[in-house]
Formats: C-alpha cells, structure tokens, sequence
C-alpha cells in the first residue's frame, strides 16, 4: 500500500511538473508544433512513478516546489486557464473541462491538507521516514 500510495503522490508532482514544461513549451509556436504536450506530461508523469521506486518516504519538499513553480508560471505566463486543457489534451479527451478543474483542484487540495498536517505534528505514516 506504501508503494501505491508513494507512486500516486510522485505520478502528481510529475503532473505538476509536465504541466510546467508544457506551459513553458506553449510560449514558443516553434517548440509547440513540434513537441506534444501530452508527451511531455506522460513522460514526467512517468518518471514520477519511476522515481517512486527508489524513494522510502514522500518528498515534501519536492510537492511544495513543483507546486509553487506551476503557480508562478501559470500566474506570470497567465495561463492558468490553459492548465486544465493541457491535462485534457494528456489522453482524457472523453471528460469535460469543469470536471478535470474539479478534479485536479481536489487532489491538490487533499494532498496540501496531507502535507500540512504531517508539517505540524500529525505524523502521517506514508511522509514519515
């Protein structure tokens, strides 16, 4: 269950990670007709999972930063609109917009509420070492 849950937690700060690449590669038409978004975002997810397997313990810090780093560039590229399409375009062509918004702003928050609560004293068994 341990390796389940560090896979979930790592295939997300990749999500967040892809989706901050994607963003960057959105700003450059040149960089967009040839690298596919929902490449970069399967292959970060994918490295998320992958790293997963060689970690004990969840990174809190690797959470906060690619969290903060989508924030910033979504806020400074003003794009933030554009993250929920680019998790569309990741192979979920069938669901809708508003449903993927929900979704992901759920996870993250269920995910912030976790970290948090391991940060001030209630130790979660899957971020302890």
């Amino acid at each position: 269950m341990k390796k389940l849950f560090l896979a979930f937690f790592y295939a997300f700060c990749g999500l967040l990670l892809g989706l901050c690449v994607s963003l960057i590669i959105s700003t450059n038409v040149w960089l967009e007709m040839r690298i596919h978004e929902r490449t970069v975002i399967a292959v970060c997810v994918g490295l998320g999972v992958i790293l997963s397997f060689w970690k004990n313990n969840a990174s809190a810090s690797l959470f906060f930063f690619s969290q903060s780093t989508l924030l910033l560039f979504a806020l400074w590229l003003s794009k933030t609109d554009l993250i929920y399409y680019s998790i569309r375009n990741c192979y979920l062509d069938g669901l809708s917009i508003p449903l993927i918004k929900t979704f992901f702003l759920s996870a993250l928050s269920i995910v912030n509420l976790m970290l948090f609560m391991h940060l001030f004293g209630l130790k979660l068994t899957y971020f302890s070492k």
